[in-house]
């Protein structure tokens, strides 16, 4: 993943890497579910199963995201290259460079390690799509906290991941980071 190398490279860039303060930048709220407004009425079959059919890939979801995150802010390729699909068709899309394949992804990854921490990545509040039985797309805003000489930058950005429902649990299959330009 090409991720962390540019972001350690921009941390540089702006001052050289710090010890940073933990900052928890607030995140926008993610819109609620519309509800239906219209005269109470019996559940239909195929409305009544949704809130409970939703639930579980979401906990899911969720839990790969905060893997995700913590392999990320401890520069964890190992734990971080577990949370991504071994299918041939795996990609991942950051700054624009599109790495395909689950050992060229890794080789990025593997980068990462022993690099200075020199910030602290916070992802907001997800959406969570559903994408039939086993599959769901995540999309979140991130902030990524960067400790500079000059004291700490944040820069947003946003983050989509399509997902596969495995045996063990949710697997990466497509992984695209964006982040805004600087104003």
């Amino acid at each position: 993943m090409s991720r962390l190398p540019i972001l350690v490279a921009l941390a540089c860039l702006l001052g050289g890497p710090d010890a940073i303060a933990r900052e928890d930048a607030p995140n926008p709220p993610s819109p609620s579910p519309k509800e239906h407004a219209s005269t109470p009425a019996a559940p239909s079959a195929s409305s009544a199963p949704s809130a409970p059919a939703t639930a579980a890939p979401r906990e899911g979801v969720q839990r790969l995201l905060r893997a995700y995150t913590d392999a990320v802010n401890k520069a964890n390729a190992a734990a971080l290259m577990d949370l991504f699909s071994r299918k041939p068709g795996v990609a991942s899309i950051d700054s624009g460079e599109i790495t395909r394949g689950w050992e060229a992804i890794r080789a990025s990854a593997g980068r990462m390690r022993g690099e200075e921490r020199g910030f602290k990545m916070s992802l907001g509040s997800p959406d969570v799509t559903p994408l039939g039985t086993d599959h769901a797309l995540a999309v979140a805003p991130y902030t990524m906290t960067i400790a500079t000489a000059q004291g700490s930058t944040q820069i947003q950005g946003a983050l989509s991941l399509v997902l596969e429902k495995t045996a063990e649990d949710w697997k990466i299959l497509h992984e695209h980071a964006t982040m805004k330009p600087s104003e």
